[in-house]
């Protein structure tokens, strides 16, 4: 049952919802020369210092993915998955400090490829002053200090009631308990609230099967939701959908 009140509040995934998300190649590169400092190594024979970065985050991601295929529902302990990383690609067997400092170097080389889409901040400004309750739940293996981070540098945080990351609550969309807890943090109930994402499993069906609103974000395709999802034309188009739906009679 999808949501049917007046709604009081909407959700949103981050990734390619409110992002745009490029490849950081010149940020990879300068992360896997300090790389090497931290770890005191040479670069390996047949291998550039600044390819070590990328070579190393391409393989975290093989892991990441893999985990996720065997438990789509539970998040992944990202440091350890680093560790595996590290020892695979370098002669090297790094303490838990230098594990650390490593993942960070690397996520932290992704910002500046992660950018805010043009309409968005105009429109959680309008829902804010509608009276919307707004919410981010996002999958998001890396840690919640440089996920929040990051939205305190891209000027996003301040527009959400209520901030939640798999990493941190430890399940991953669609399952019905992460949805559950952006529920019990935003105070609503489903069926008065809203979901805007752009993945087809996590955030339409999984936002559906809890018993929100699903929207499809603007500009995307979530192959596999089923026919008939709402799709937003633009951000504009989620503000009047929300003036709307609140509308007496």
């Amino acid at each position: 049952m999808s949501a049917t009140r007046s709604p009081r509040a909407i959700g949103f995934d981050y990734g390619r919802t409110l992002v745009e998300i490029g490849y950081p190649r010149q940020g990879l590169a300068r992360a896997g020369r300090r790389l090497l400092r931290l770890l005191e190594i040479p670069t390996p024979a047949g291998m550039r210092p600044d390819q070590v970065g990328q070579l190393v985050d391409a393989r975290v991601d093989q892991l990441v993915a893999g985990a996720h295929l065997q438990d789509p529902l539970h998040e992944v302990e990202i440091y350890s998955l680093y560790e595996n990383a590290l020892r695979a690609i370098l002669p090297v067997e790094p303490s838990s400090g230098q594990v650390r400092q490593a993942a960070d170097l690397l996520q932290l080389s992704w910002w500046q490829a992660i950018k805010v889409k043009r309409e968005v901040k105009p429109a959680l400004r309008a829902l804010k002053r509608r009276g919307a309750r707004l919410g981010l739940l996002s999958n998001a293996p890396y840690q919640p200090a440089l996920m929040r981070g990051l939205l305190n540098r891209q000027g996003l945080s301040g527009y959400f009631d209520v901030i939640l990351f798999s990493s941190e609550i430890g399940y991953r969309k669609p399952a019905a308990a992460a949805f559950a807890t952006l529920l019990f943090e935003l105070g609503t109930k489903a069926d008065e609230t809203w979901f805007v994402g752009d993945e087809a499993a996590a955030d339409i069906e999984g936002a559906r099967a809890a018993g929100l609103l699903p929207l499809l974000a603007p500009r995307q395709v979530a192959a596999g939701s089923r026919p008939g999802t709402p799709a937003l034309g633009s951000w504009a188009d989620l503000v009047s959908r929300w003036e709307a739906a609140r509308a007496p009679g």
